[in-house]
Parts: C-alpha cells; structure tokens; sequence
C-alpha cells in the first residue's frame, strides 16, 4: 500500500505515539502512526487504534480497512482442433483496483494468442494439453495470474484399411474408423480409388476392381463438427489368374 500517517490531536499534546491491533497480516503500524506493508488476504478488517500523549494519557478508536482481492479472472472454455480456427473467447477480469484490465498470456499452444483485451483466438498448429498461465492487470497496474489449461484435439483421422483384391474378384468390404477431431459421427469420401471400388460415407471400402495395379488413394475423415482430416493410403489389386 502507499504508507499513510494517522495524526495526533486532544490530551495533553504531542508527541503521539500509536499502535493498532487488527489490521490485515501483512500491514502494520510504526509507532509514529505510520501504516505500510502489503496485505496477504483480502477482506474488510475492523482494527483499533490506541493513541497516547505525551503524559501516557490513551485513547482509542475503531477503523476499518478492505482490501481487495487481487485481479483475476475465470479461465476460457475453449473447443479446439489441430488446423481449425477455434472460435475467438474472451476473458472478463475482476478485483484489483477495477477495470480496465489488460491481459496476457504464456504457454498457449502454438497458432493461439491472447489480446490485451482478453480474447483468445487463432488456428492451433499442434495437438495435446497445454498448461498457460494469464496475467491480469487493473487500471491502477496491479497484476494477479491464474492458471488455465486447454486441450486441443489432432484433427480428424482414421487407419488406412488392410485390403486384399484381385481385378475382377469382389473384394471383402473393409469400414475405417474415425478418431480425432471433436468426435463421432465421422463422415467418409476417398479420391484415387481404383475403378469398381467405392467408399462409402460409413467409410466402408466395397466393390469389384476392374483394373489391376498399385493405386494410391486419399481419404477425407470429417467429424461431427464439420473438421476435416485427410490421410493417404494404397491398395494393389492383382492381376486375375493365368496361365
């Protein structure tokens, strides 16, 4: 606190000394009624003053103080996706000294950043939890950090299927699994397919390959929240039997 000094007055006259019983852990009183420190909890505190002359006459008086929390503010939910753009939240802060607070932030994930005015945005380039750390400051400069936390998901994603085909054989219908993303259900469509095999929006591979060869082919995982994820695969298709 900026120190402030109680003044003397009635009885037989100065010098004045003073002592307080009371005040908030971390504020004290010198004996010349000056009171300074920095508070360690916050609150409304009721303390009492003793005042004596310089004849050892005393007096009393009752005097508050409150101190305030410092800043801070709620951690943002954030719903985030490797490669997709989250949508943009913005913290509010309280405490202190009152607004307007700035605010700043270390250890967001990669591709996400916080304005001085609290909102988070951006398009996160990594996936996996991330622990950071918001700095909040009120009008007068007092800072108060709070710990957040969040989690962003790889994007949408499935295992290429293990597929055995021969041209002109139907082959055994195979069905991928998504995972990643924000979640089930994942939609399917695959370019590159060799001719006679589909995929179906399930992700099932089905059909009769009316060529043979080695085709490298792309499939687009989406997941119920419209992210897209897209994964490379091959099947080779054998030739029919000859002799």
């Amino acid at each position: 606190i900026t120190p402030v000094t109680m003044t003397g007055s009635g009885g037989v006259g100065g010098p004045y000394t003073f002592t307080a019983t009371g005040l908030p852990a971390g504020i004290t009183m010198s004996s010349a009624g000056t009171i300074s420190g920095t508070p360690t909890v916050s609150g409304t505190f009721n303390y009492t003053v003793t005042v004596t002359d310089k004849s050892g006459n005393t007096g009393t008086l009752n005097c508050s103080v409150t101190v305030a929390p410092p800043p801070t503010a709620t951690c943002a939910v954030i719903t985030a996706v490797q490669g997709v753009a989250i949508t943009p939240v913005t913290m509010t802060g309280s405490g202190g000294a009152g607004a307007p607070y700035t605010f700043s932030a270390t250890g967001l994930p990669a591709g996400i950043t916080m304005s001085s005015a609290g909102t988070i945005s951006g398009t996160p380039t990594v996936s996996g939890t991330f622990n950071y750390t918001v700095t909040v400051t009120d009008k007068s400069g007092n800072t108060g950090t709070l710990n957040c936390s969040v989690t962003v998901a790889p994007p949408p994603t499935a295992t290429c299927a293990v597929i055995t085909a021969v041209q002109g054989v139907a082959i055994t219908p195979v069905t991928m699994t998504g995972s990643g993303g924000a979640g089930a259900p994942y939609t399917f469509s695959a370019t590159g397919l060799p001719a006679g095999i589909t995929m179906s929006s399930g992700g099932t591979i089905s059909g009769t390959a009316t060529v043979n060869g080695t085709f490298n082919y792309t499939v687009t995982v989406t997941d119920k929240s419209g992210n897209t994820g897209t994964l490379n695969c091959s099947v080779t298709v054998a030739p029919p039997p000859t002799a």
